[in-house]
């Protein structure tokens, strides 16, 4: 029998947790300072225009097949809408560390905020005293312990 993982991502990989479990991938995601959506990124990078649909029998452009141009497209924010309103998502535990120089609180609990939208567990973990590397530096029992209460009862 096999079962949905559970997803943990820093920076980057909190973007990504994010999508997967929108898509319905993953049992329940922690993300740690999760890097903000395209939407925050509109100034810093300009958007290509939309691709054109695909018929029957249609060969899918080269970025649905191109693991480099993927991670590009999720690098520069292109292709990372996520539904904040899915109900059926798994739980979400979102991780702001309050001395990061990457990732405000304010962006974290602004995500937070957009997702409960949704009726799915969203939970939002502040670490004021933290910095970037708050699974490592001293201290990381305290993060390692609030993540591991979340998962075990994530009401």
């Amino acid at each position: 029998m096999s079962f949905p993982p559970l997803l943990v991502g820093h920076g980057f990989g909190g973007l990504v947790i994010q999508l997967l479990l929108d898509r319905g991938l993953g049992a329940a995601g922690i993300a740690l300072c999760p890097i903000p959506r395209r939407g925050h990124w509109k100034s810093l990078f300009p958007l290509p225009p939309p691709a054109p649909t695909l018929g029957a029998g249609d060969v899918p452009p080269p970025s649905t097949v191109m693991p480099r141009r993927l991670l590009l497209d999720v690098t520069l924010g292109i292709g990372t809408a996520i539904d904040y309103a899915n109900d059926e998502r798994g739980p979400l535990l979102l991780i702001s560390a309050g001395k990061s120089r990457r990732v405000s609180s304010a962006s974290v609990a602004a995500c937070y905020r957009r997702h409960r939208r949704s009726m799915a567990i969203t939970a939002l973990r502040a670490f004021p005293h933290h910095g970037d590397w708050l699974i490592v530096e001293p201290g990381w029992e305290a993060v390692a312990d609030a993540t591991l209460d979340w998962v075990l009862d994530p009401e």
